[in-house]
């Protein structure tokens, strides 16, 4: 079979790309590693904490691994985010720090990078009350191109492909890497989603923060795996046609002027697929827990580092095949805010 030199282009072009994104997924491995010995990280999972009205920049970093290597699949990103806060009233205080009870619009746009995809992000959400608690209401949209990872996953346990392995076999860590990164010629596929949020958060002028989230995502993937798939953002198989309810609850408690301590909650489902008396692929689910600690540094605190080790657990026992070292996991995340005014002062 030949190509046309405009194929051979794109086809080399590709396999370059799938060279740099692996040597990319060992160099960030590497470094998280590294700065996990500093026991520490930052945790904002309403994402208003240093946020201006008007203009911000802000950049994260973030791995998770299993302490046991195993049923848990590493994840590791890297983004940049762009979010504009603009208050709703008469006032216009741009510039100044985002006030826990303010009333505003928020538009997004962002950038994501992982050893196994590349996500673009947009959205926009409302906090239309100037009350505490707050409650939101968000929309994002997100279009991710897979590096050559698409991978197909063991949907149902009466499954009769794959050689009829079940769930729990190809939801895993090893069995995920050994089918990524190896095919003759690199391909790309697309996903996208569309993600309906409602927040209800507690922010104190002190920093203290607890919520409670929502989301129901709308996922639609391109794959030869007749529908079969892997959503590397939540860790969880889906189809190419899906739905995700995910579950938060967290909460961040300052105890110095530079530490405080974190958890997390977290709850995902997928939707279930049928066709006549068949069950194409069950809703699958899990769910973990994180509590460690944040430090922040720097002119109003814009750095924060955070370490949470935690535990994870899968809906179904027969979802799962490893041990119970296997369900410990860690987590690292570096996040920095720039308000954009900043740089005028």
């Amino acid at each position: 079979m030949s190509f046309s030199s405009k194929e051979s282009e794109i086809i080399e072009f590709s396999y370059l790309w799938t060279m740099l994104v692996k040597t990319f997924r060992i160099l960030v491995i590497t470094v998280a590693f590294f700065i996990s010995a500093l026991q520490a990280y930052s945790f904002d999972k309403v994402g208003v904490l240093g946020l201006h009205f008007g203009p911000n920049l802000n950049w994260t970093s973030a791995a998770n691994t299993g302490i046991v290597w195993g049923q848990w699949l590493p994840q590791i990103t890297t983004a940049v985010d762009f979010n504009w806060i603009e208050p709703l009233g008469d006032a216009l205080p741009y510039g100044e720090d985002l006030d826990p009870r303010a009333a505003y619009l928020r538009f997004q746009a962002g950038l994501e990078l992982s050893p196994f995809y590349e996500n673009v992000t947009m959205g926009m959400g409302i906090t239309p009350f100037p009350i505490r608690p707050q409650i939101s209401f968000r929309f994002q949209y997100d279009h991710l191109v897979y590096f050559n990872t698409n991978v197909e996953m063991v949907m149902a346990s009466s499954a009769e492909d794959k050689g009829n392995q079940n769930i729990a076999e190809t939801w895993d860590t090893q069995y995920i890497l050994e089918n990524i990164f190896e095919k003759d010629e690199a391909s790309l596929d697309f996903a996208q989603s569309f993600t309906f949020g409602l927040d209800l958060d507690y922010i104190s002028r002190t920093g203290m923060m607890v919520g409670f989230h929502f989301n129901f995502a709308l996922i639609d993937i391109t794959t030869d795996f007749e529908g079969k798939s892997y959503d590397y953002r939540k860790n969880i198989p889906v189809f190419s046609r899906d739905y995700l309810f995910e579950l938060n609850l967290y909460g961040r408690f300052p105890l110095l002027n530079s530490l405080s301590l974190l958890y997390e909650m977290d709850f995902y489902k997928t939707g279930i697929s049928r066709s006549r008396k068949n069950i194409n692929k069950e809703s699958l689910s899990y769910g973990k827990i994180l509590a460690g600690g944040e430090f922040a540094w720097g002119e109003s605190k814009k750095h924060r580092l955070t370490l949470t080790p935690g535990f994870f657990a899968r809906g179904k026992s027969r979802f799962y095949d490893g041990n119970l070292g296997q369900q410990f996991i860690i987590q690292i995340e570096y996040h920095r805010t720039f308000g954009i005014f900043d740089f005028f002062k």
